[in-house]
């Protein structure tokens, strides 16, 4: 698939020390991305989720820009995060 090249894959064998777990990791996580494919094609096409007014309301977190690459860059202000508000509001 184009979304699963080789780079893609190195993430997964360097961040999980060996190839069995690089490979039980690689299928979690496609399946995961197959169950919430319609959730991440409206956060690809900029739309918003239906509990987003909640997590907004609890993690001290926003969009800053893009890098010259066009990644996007977040900044996360963890301090002054309440998750466990979030959990309480959004579970």
């Amino acid at each position: 698939a184009d979304d699963h090249d080789d780079l893609w894959l190195l993430r997964f064998v360097l961040s999980n020390g060996s190839g069995k777990a690089a490979e039980e990791a690689v299928r979690a996580t496609i399946k995961w991305r197959t169950k919430h494919a319609a959730k991440l094609k409206v956060i690809g096409e900029g739309g918003k989720l239906e509990n987003e007014d909640i997590v907004r309301q609890y993690v001290a977190a926003d969009h800053f820009g893009s890098s010259i690459y066009g990644e996007p860059i977040f900044i996360v202000r963890a301090g002054h995060a309440k998750p466990k508000l979030l959990l309480d509001k959004s579970g």
